[in-house]
C-alpha cells in the first residue's frame, strides 16, 4: 500500500504466496526456495530499477506472543527486566533469546499503586529476520515492523478525531483480539481464539468484562476490523450495545468503503504513521 500526500492510497496491490511465516523452522529450511517465489512475485509490482523502497512491514497478531504480567516498579529495571525476561522463559525455555521483545505498560494499577499490569509483545527474530532477508532481496528496506491490532489505533488517529476512550476489536483467522485506549494509552488488551461461527459467546465474554472492570470510563465508540464474518460481528455487536439503555456507544466498520474492506485498516495505519508505504 501506498498513500499519496493527503493521506489517500495512490497504489495497493495484493498477491497470494505458497507460504506463511507461522513456521520457523520452514523458513529456515526453505528460505531459498520461499526468497525465489517473493522476488518474482515483488517483480511483477515494483520497478527493479528504482532507488531502494522504504517499507514497513505488517505482521498478524497470531504471529507473535502475547502475554500480560503484574510487575512491580518499585524494584529497580534490572530486577524487572529480568522479571519480564523469566516470564518469557517459562513459556520457551529453550528458545526465549530468540525472540524481539516489547513491552507496555497498562496503567491499570489492578493490585496497587506500585504493581502494574504489562503487555509482553515477543515475535520470532527467525520471522522478522526472514522478512528482512527477502524484502532486502528486492531492494525494499525495512522500517518497522508492527502488530497489527496496534497499527489500528494509528488509522483511527490519522482519519477521525478519536474519543477519549474507545475500543478496538479485531476479528480475522478465528481469532478475537480487543483493545482499550484512554487518552491515547494503551490500557486493556485481550484476545480470544473462537470458532468461526461462535464468536458471539467470546464478544459477549468481553463486554462483561469491560461492564465490570471499567465501568467508570466513558467509552463512546467501538471501531472493528477483519476478515470473515466482520459484518456479522458487527451487527450483533450493534444489537448488544441497543440492548443496554443509555449506554449510547457508536459501533464502526473501519475502513469499509465499499472499495476497500476493513482488513486493510491496520495496513493504512501503518503506512501513515512511516513513510506512506506498508
Amino acid at each position: 500500500m501506498e498513500l499519496s500526500e493527503t493521506g489517500e492510497i495512490s497504489r495497493l496491490e495484493e498477491v497470494t504466496l505458497s507460504f506463511n511465516l507461522e513456521n520457523d523452522r520452514l523458513l529456515k529450511k526453505n528460505k531459498k526456495e520461499y526468497l525465489e517465489e517473493f522476488s518474482e512475485m515483488m517483480h511483477d509490482i515494483t520497478d527493479a530499477s528504482l532507488e531502494p523502497i522504504e517499507a514497513n512491514i505488517l505482521i498478524d497478531t497470531g504471529l507473535a506472543f502475547l502475554n500480560i504480567i503484574p510487575v512491580d516498579f518499585s524494584e529497580k529495571n534490572s530486577n524487572i527486566n529480568s522479571h519480564i525476561l523469566r516470564d518469557l522463559s517459562n513459556y520457551f525455555p529453550d528458545s526465549q533469546k530468540d525472540f524481539n521483545l516489547k513491552c507496555v505498560r497498562l496503567n491499570h494499577h489492578t493490585v496497587s499503586e506500585s504493581i502494574d499490569e504489562v503487555l509482553m509483545i515477543a515475535v520470532s527474530k527467525i520471522k522478522t529476520e526472514f522478512l528482512k532477508s527477502i524484502c532486502n532481496s528486492c531492494n525494499i528496506i525495512i522500517k518497522k515492523i508492527e502488530i497489527d491490532q496496534f497499527a489500528v489505533e494509528k488509522y483511527i488517529r490519522f482519519k477521525r478525531n478519536p474519543a477519549k476512550a474507545f475500543l478496538i476489536v479485531g476479528f480475522r483467522n478465528n481469532r478475537l483480539d480487543v483493545s482499550l485506549i484512554f487518552k491515547g494509552v494503551l490500557k486493556y488488551y485481550s484476545f480470544e481464539i473462537t470458532e468461526r461461527n461462535n464468536f458471539r459467546l467470546s464478544l459477549l465474554r468481553q463486554l462483561n468484562f469491560f461492564t465490570e472492570n471499567f465501568g467508570g470510563l466513558k467509552i463512546s465508540d467501538i471501531s472493528i476490523y477483519g476478515e470473515e464474518k466482520i459484518t456479522e460481528l458487527n451487527d450483533f455487536l450493534k444489537e448488544c450495545i441497543r440492548s443496554i439503555p443509555g449506554l449510547g456507544i457508536n459501533v464502526d466498520l473501519l475502513y469499509d468503503t465499499g472499495i476497500h474492506e476493513s482488513k486493510y485498516a491496520p495496513l493504512y495505519g501503518l503506512a501513515v504513521s512511516g513513510e506512506n508505504t506498508a
